[in-house]
């Protein structure tokens, strides 16, 4: 009895035998071509034989003659190619289907499968072509081996499609394919290059788990459906170019030991890097003209290690979400501060920090448009006071003053500002020290004559230094509403004493 008598599909002219010709490995070229033979006679009803064309005869199977190979018969020379139509389920599982004879015609091309296709567990010995092959109901092809170059080109899945476990032993092909239903790669291993351009997957597309140990090229493709590929592992370069994920794509705990390419990707919903490990670089440049924005959703890298570098340096006008800009300069910023490039990672938490007060601010409405009650409405109206309040005051002291302690120059020239602008509120309101406003006098900061003129601001503008500097020397004092001029600017110039030493230590110290 075949060792394979579970299935139920054994060939019942040598079921006897320890494996009948469906199901036995490592066949011969001449029980290679008995296996077509009886496979064709299984599913067709008749015998592969030349001679026989003009009088087949099928019973619930339709086929399409076509002219390909020329066979001489009889003297006269024939073309034949068959587009077989399956109309009754095809039940291949375990099967091993070695390589094709070359005297032998026997393809899938093109062929048209009505009912479900079941290959599970199937060994493909040689080349094997399913190009432009229509499956209008489910394809089973899980654990299947594929020992070949295979070929799926243009091929049409309508119902679910299974590829779950299965193994390329050679380079695939699924360019310009259709998959209408479920796509299931889970854990399938690729070992050599794989090929998925321009392929349209219109139901979710797993590739979880999944294992490509060579190339693997996804450029052009359409995903309608959420995308999976958490936990893949790809093993030298992987290319998204111009792909278009319509809802969300996880790749989340995935491994990159090869470049990736995301240029003029288009991501409309959420996308996901978490935990993600990349150790070679990985670009995200470029967008099509026709589309507003790069990323319409959220973007989360968190515990993504990024080894190599990342170019995700894009336009803000290309994030559609604040947060998902915030993330992208956040590990933009990271992956700068690695390659010892200070310049560009300051640049980059500047505008981390600036998308951030803008992301609280729409927070904060969003709070307060959506509050329900009174006391609901009251809190959110503080808490968007407050979020106003902050990120005012932090632009002002933090972006305005330093670039949020990024640029030295720039605290310098603020501070020669104030100092400056003070010497003038000196110099000119000390010449009105004897009027009074609510009861006090406005005051000065001298105490001789040298008030006047060239010397008067002069004598400002030093006082204003000592001032600004802390230093206090004590010859020239504030008097009246100057006292609180004087006082501010001593607290301005803490500030922004304490900040030069900051910034200038973290560019030249660190």
């Amino acid at each position: 009895m075949c060792k394979m008598a579970h299935f139920g599909n054994c060939d019942p002219e040598t079921a006897d035998q320890e494996y009948c010709i469906f199901h036995k490995p490592d066949k011969d070229e001449k029980e290679a071509r008995e296996f077509y033979n009886k496979l064709v006679l299984k599913f067709f009803g008749y015998v592969l034989d030349i001679k026989s064309i003009a009088v087949r005869k099928l019973e619930n199977f339709e086929y399409n003659l076509h002219f390909s190979k020329s066979i001489p018969v009889g003297g006269t020379t024939y073309s034949h190619r068959v587009n077989y139509r399956f109309g009754l389920s095809l039940r291949c599982e375990k099967f091993v289907f070695p390589q094709i004879p070359v005297d032998v015609e026997f393809s899938f091309k093109y062929a048209i499968f009505e009912k479900k296709a079941n290959f599970r567990l199937a060994t493909f010995i040689g080349y094997t072509t399913f190009e432009g092959v229509i499956f209008k109901n489910e394809a089973i092809f899980d654990s299947a081996i594929f020992k070949g170059n295979t070929i799926f080109e243009k091929a049409q899945f309508n119902g679910v499609s299974r590829f779950s476990d299965a193994t390329f032993e050679m380079p695939a092909y699924f360019e310009n394919s259709v998959f209408n239903g479920n796509a299931i790669f889970e854990r399938t291993e690729f070992r050599r290059e794989t090929y998925f351009e321009n392929t349209t997957f219109g139901k979710t597309a797993n590739f979880d788990e999944i294992m490509f140990f060579s190339k693997a090229n996804f450029q052009k493709c359409r995903f309608l459906e959420d995308a999976k590929f958490s936990e893949a592992y790809f093993e030298l370069s992987s290319d998204f170019e111009g792909c278009i994920f319509e809802k969300s794509a996880d790749f989340s705990a995935a491994t990159f030991n090869g470049y990736v390419y995301f240029d003029r990707t288009i991501f409309k919903d959420d996308v996901s890097f978490e935990g993600v490990t990349f150790n070679e670089p990985i670009s995200f440049k470029g967008k099509p003209e026709e589309y507003k924005y790069k990323f319409y959703g959220k973007l989360d890298f968190s515990h993504a290690d990024i080894r190599k570098g990342i170019d995700i340096d894009i336009p803000s006008k290309w994030f559609k979400l604040p947060e998902a800009e915030i993330e992208a300069r956040r590990v933009q910023r990271i992956s700068y501060e690695k390659e010892g490039k200070r310049y560009e990672a300051d640049e980059m938490f500047v505008l981390e920090r600036r998308t951030l007060r803008k992301w609280l601010k729409r927070h904060a409405k969003e709070r307060f448009k959506n509050a329900e009650g009174i006391y609901s409405k009251f809190e959110s109206f503080l808490y968007l006071l407050y979020v106003y309040f902050a990120t005012i005051t932090e632009a002002v002291l933090a972006d305005w003053i330093s670039r949020y302690g990024t640029k030295w120059s720039l605290i310098l020239l603020n501070s020669f500002g104030v100092i400056g602008i003070n010497a003038i509120l000196y110099w000119v309101l000390s010449g009105f020290a004897k009027k009074t406003f609510l009861g006090i006098p406005i005051g000065t900061i001298y105490t001789d004559a040298s008030s006047q003129g060239l010397i008067g601001f002069l004598n400002a503008l030093y006082y204003s230094l000592v001032t600004f500097t802390t230093l206090g020397y004590g010859d020239m004092h504030p008097t009246g509403w100057l006292k609180i001029v004087s006082g501010l600017e001593a607290l301005t110039g803490a500030v922004f004493m304490a900040l030069i030493v900051a910034v200038i230590a973290r560019k030249w110290m660190c």
